[in-house]
C-alpha cells in the first residue's frame, strides 16, 4: 500500500489527512510519504516499543501519536511484552539457552478505546494494518474516508470478513485494487475507470473472494 501516495498523485487527488491503524514495522509504514509531504498523519499504536520507534522515526509536526488499541469500550487492558536479553541461559529450556537468549515476560497497561473517541470525521485515507482490529475501527469509524485499505493475509483470514465486506457494501464503497499485501477500496464515484480498469476491478474482485 506505500504506492498509494504516487498513485494518487498521478490522478491529481491531494489528501488533507491520513490515518494509519496498527503500525507492525513503522520503518515501512504505509503513509510515509503522506508524512515526509507535510500532509496531516494520524498513528495508531498502543505497543511502547513501536511507540518508541515511531517517535524516533517521525518527529514531524504533522504526526499525532494516538496511543491507544480500538475497541468497543473505553478501559484498560493488559498485554505481556517480550525482550530478549543476550548472553542469559536458562539451563532448564534448550531451546533458549542454544542461542543465548531469555525471554522475559512483563506485562504493560494500555488504553482501549473505540475508534470514535480519536475520530473528528475528516478521515480522507484509512489504512487497517492489524487483521484483528479492521472491524473493530469499521463498526466505530465517524469518517467516511474517500479511501480504506486493508492488510491481508491469507495465511490469517479476516476472522470478520462477511461483516466486513456488507460494511463497504452499505456504504457505497468499491474495490479499487488488490495485491498479495492488501486491498484498496473508494468510494463509488471517486474515480472513472477505463474499460481496463473496469476489468482489472472484477479480476480483483474474485480473488478477494478467493481470500
Amino acid at each position: 500500500m506505500r504506492r498509494v501516495f504516487k498513485k494518487l498523485r498521478a490522478r491529481g487527488l491531494h489528501l488533507q489527512h491520513v490515518c494509519q491503524v496498527g503500525v507492525y514495522l513503522p520503518e515501512r509504514c504505509a503513509v510515509a510519504d503522506f508524512i515526509r509531504a507535510g500532509i496531516r498523519c494520524t498513528l495508531v499504536e498502543a505497543e511502547p516499543l513501536m511507540v518508541a520507534r515511531l517517535r524516533q522515526l517521525f518527529p514531524h509536526k504533522n504526526v499525532a501519536l494516538q496511543e491507544v488499541i480500538p475497541g468497543d469500550e473505553a478501559r484498560t487492558v493488559s498485554r505481556p511484552v517480550q525482550h530478549f536479553q543476550k548472553d542469559v541461559f536458562l539451563p532448564d529450556n534448550p531451546s533458549l539457552s542454544n542461542d543465548g537468549l531469555r525471554v522475559m515476560e512483563e506485562f504493560v497497561e494500555l488504553r482501549m478505546e473505540p475508534f470514535s473517541a480519536i475520530d473528528a470525521g475528516d478521515i480522507e485515507w484509512l489504512h487497517l494494518e492489524s487483521l484483528t482490529t479492521q472491524w473493530t475501527v469499521l463498526k466505530h469509524l465517524c469518517s467516511r474516508p474517500l479511501l480504506i485499505s486493508l492488510t491481508t493475509d491469507r495465511r490469517h483470514p479476516q476472522p470478520h470478513q462477511q461483516e466486513v465486506l456488507e460494511w463497504f457494501r452499505a456504504h457505497d464503497y468499491l474495490l479499487w485494487y488488490a495485491d498479495r499485501g492488501g486491498i484498496l477500496y473508494m468510494k463509488q464515484g471517486l474515480f472513472r475507470k477505463t474499460t481496463a480498469q473496469k476489468m482489472h476491478h472484477l479480476l480483483s474482485l474474485a480473488r478477494a473472494g478467493q481470500r
